[in-house]
């Protein structure tokens, strides 16, 4: 009983870690030019408030009387530093606040000053393919991907360098991608496991083309992800072959809504499946 206490508390740590610290993020990055605000970085602000945290706004620009209005009336945030202030907020609480900007002269003034920041991408072309496959800035920072621009992003990977590492979960390049969308049996999960490894396997060799749709980091630092096999989803295609079962009502869409759908469809024509839940399985084998 005691290790399963301490188990539940690990993951409760590993899932509210992020949120150790209050959150202070780059005004341009919550709301754009056109003054519309971007799902994914609507969530994140929403979840730091949820868990009590405070949230400042901050730039290194002049104030911005239109969008402070519609973040204040979005968000019931007060706390706004601009310029020097700005500055000032940074300096002192740069050990007590996770920093999210998209803003170059302030990913400049971070850097410059050592100070740790995560780097909102709202623009493709502002960014290498090399940096997205990572999620890592040249600074070796964390990016955050907005949902508006996640399903303009499609890289093409080598399918020679893509070692399959279960149903769900590939290794390129020394970086873990978790599949978005399902939840394959794990290998000890005999003979599914091995069915839905050797079945990815499989679709990666034949391939013509492999590409990655980036999403975000997980908690166990893989990077979330749908793997493109010849213009079909990965996850949608072991769906269809009963290889997996879907996990979008828990986790959402990330950003990719269209697939989801499809994986909701298919999720709804499997009928029972001959394997246990994969989440109930590792729960059961814990240690």
């Amino acid at each position: 009983m005691k290790a399963i206490f301490i188990i539940f508390i690990c993951l409760i740590f590993s899932h509210t870690s992020i949120y150790a610290k209050n959150l202070m993020i780059e005004i341009s990055a919550i709301i754009d030019s056109s003054n519309h605000f971007d799902k994914n970085i609507d969530t994140i602000i929403r979840e730091y408030k949820y868990q009590g945290k405070n949230v400042s706004i901050i730039s290194l620009n002049k104030r911005d009387k239109e969008k402070e209005k519609l973040i204040k009336n979005r968000f019931a945030i007060s706390d706004f530093n601009y310029g020097i202030r700005a500055k000032w907020k940074i300096f002192f609480y740069k050990n007590k606040m996770n920093i999210y900007t998209q803003s170059k002269k302030l990913i400049s003034y971070l850097y410059k000053k050592n100070i740790k920041y995560t780097c909102i991408i709202n623009n493709s072309e502002n960014i290498s393919d090399k940096y997205i496959l990572n999620l890592k800035d040249k600074n070796n920072s964390k990016i955050i991907i907005t949902d508006k621009i996640k399903n303009e992003i499609s890289i093409q990977i080598n399918k020679k360098d893509i070692v399959v590492i279960d149903g769900d979960t590939i290794l390129y390049n020394n970086t873990q991608y978790r599949f978005l969308g399902i939840d394959a049996p794990e290998i000890k999960q005999e003979p599914y496991g091995s069915m839905a490894s050797n079945f990815v396997y499989e679709q990666i060799k034949n391939a013509d083309e492999v590409f990655i749709k980036i999403a975000e980091y997980d908690i166990y630092d893989r990077i979330l992800a749908h793997i493109i096999i010849d213009r079909k989803s990965l996850s949608l295609m072991l769906m269809q072959n009963k290889l997996s079962i879907q996990n979008v009502t828990t986790y959402g869409d990330n950003g990719f809504e269209s697939i989801s759908t499809e994986i909701l469809l298919y999720a709804r024509k499997q009928g029972r499946l001959p394997f246990l839940s994969p989440s109930t399985f590792r729960r059961k084998n814990r240690k």
